[in-house]
């Protein structure tokens, strides 16, 4: 019985070694494969940094530093491949190549190889055209307004051009020109359209179909361009203008308020070079003047976070008294608030830039200067004019009506009716539009931008 229990007893050791040596290789093959695992993890990883930062972002940098002669290439090579080899690099392997893709884009694949693992990446590289010394008076974006149904350009009751009128559709009965309009210009639309079928009724204008596809290429400017100046330092709640207190602004600052009463004259002194002042609201009951300018250095960027409105007499900021020339770099307004810009009566100017909010410009508001938008809704009306300038609003339905007139517009559509109303096109009222405010990224009107980035594999 003795021996019995001790082969028993030896059986269950052998039989509990073998578990322990099957769990102990299983936990070895386990840790095993995980630190494989995670080699291979950080081998790829690696391959993924090699192919985007060490290949496709120093290709996108290459074409964005030249982009004058990949611009030229677009037109001459569409669809071809650009072939950048391998790039040198100290870690491993980088193969990268870019090719034009529809639209004037270009779409770059970068494989980078690190030990035995690959990563390939894709980045569009866009096209970004603004065409801001305009050789128009019209720039309507296109079809896909008011989701096709509406016309991107109309004209009625006696509205008149002066100037040529580009717009890239081609959709059936999208231009409307009827009741007594004239365009004294030509009209210039998208490549392959019938016009037969996209025009309704033509006055006066001749018709030509425009050839080179980028002509009429306009990229929508990003509202991130639009800015914040948190920096500027808070010196005082409100500043109140009356004939109790200085009438002078000399310094930077962030207001809460600023206020003008009993028609004087608050005075912003930009001691020859820039001035940036910062305001919640700002409620004007007499006019703003700027001040020791300096000719070109001076200017004077107000930027206001909420509302501005009239208290009462006929406002207006860094408008000439006699109507004569004037400065309109001078002053740059940047208007942040959500409430309807700015349906009273003021004079103004200089340059507008206006966030998103809806804008109507009505009866005696004379602005001299550029409105830049990123909205989708501007009103011109009531004999307001809008003249020396540009309103560019490429997300926006342009409305001139009951005699509102201006220089020229680039819009997504564009309605315009009643006698008196007219764009008038003057190299003079465009040569100013500033491209740093439409997108201060960028010192020329083309180039390219990092759009979107994908993985291949």
């Amino acid at each position: 019985m003795l021996k019995n229990e001790q082969g028993s007893t030896l059986l269950l050791t052998i039989v509990v070694t073998f578990v322990l040596l099957f769990l102990g290789g299983a936990s070895t093959l386990h840790s095993v494969t995980e630190i494989r695992q995670a080699q291979k993890e950080e081998y790829e990883l690696q391959a993924y940094y090699l192919a985007r930062s060490g290949g496709a972002d120093i290709v996108a940098q290459a074409i964005i530093n030249d982009a004058e002669f990949f611009l030229e290439f677009l037109e001459t090579n569409k669809g071809e491949k650009l072939d950048f080899g391998h790039i040198p690099s100290e870690m491993g392997s980088i193969i990268a190549a870019a090719r034009v893709v529809e639209g004037g884009d270009y779409r770059i694949t970068s494989t980078g190889t690190f030990r035995d693992a690959s990563k390939t990446i894709e980045l569009l590289l866009r096209n970004h055209q603004i065409e801001l010394n305009l050789k128009q008076a019209i720039f309507a974006a296109g079809d896909s307004t008011e989701g096709g149904r509406e016309p991107v350009i109309k004209l009625e009751g006696g509205a008149r051009i002066e100037g040529d009128v580009v717009t890239n559709t081609t959709r059936e009965r999208s231009i409307q020109f009827v009741g007594g309009t004239w365009v004294d210009g030509n009209l210039y639309v998208g490549p392959g359209g019938d016009p037969k079928k996209w025009w309704k009724f033509m006055t006066t204008a001749k018709v030509f179909v425009a050839r080179w596809k980028h002509y009429l290429k306009l990229k929508v400017f990003h509202l991130s361009c639009f800015p914040n100046y948190q920096a500027i330092c808070r010196l005082g709640l409100i500043f109140l203008l009356d004939w109790n207190t200085p009438d002078t602004i000399a310094a930077d600052g962030h207001y809460d308020t600023i206020k003008t009463t009993g028609n004087r004259t608050l005075k912003i002194d930009l001691g020859f070079g820039e001035r940036k002042i910062r305001v919640r609201n700002l409620e004007l009951g007499g006019p703003i003047e700027l001040i020791n300018v300096g000719g070109d250095n001076g200017r004077l960027i107000l930027y206001v976070e909420e509302s501005i409105s009239k208290i009462n007499g006929n406002p207006y900021i860094n408008y000439p008294s006699d109507n004569g020339p004037f400065n309109i770099s001078a002053l740059t307004l940047y208007y942040a608030g959500t409430k309807q810009f700015w349906n009273e009566q003021f004079k103004i100017g200089g340059n507008i830039v206006v966030k998103d909010a809806p804008i109507f410009i009505g009866h005696g508001v004379m602005l001299r200067g550029n409105l830049i938008t990123g909205g989708d809704s501007v009103t011109i009306s009531g004999g307001a004019n809008a003249t020396e300038g540009l309103i560019y609003a490429p997300e926006a339905k342009v409305v001139l009506e009951n005699g509102g007139a201006t220089g020229a517009v680039v819009a997504r559509s564009l309605h315009m009716s009643g006698g008196g109303t007219s764009i008038r096109y003057s190299e003079e009222h465009v040569k100013n539009s500033p491209i740093g405010l439409i997108d201060p990224n960028f010192a020329d009107a083309n180039t390219f931008v990092r759009e979107s980035w994908s993985r291949a594999n």
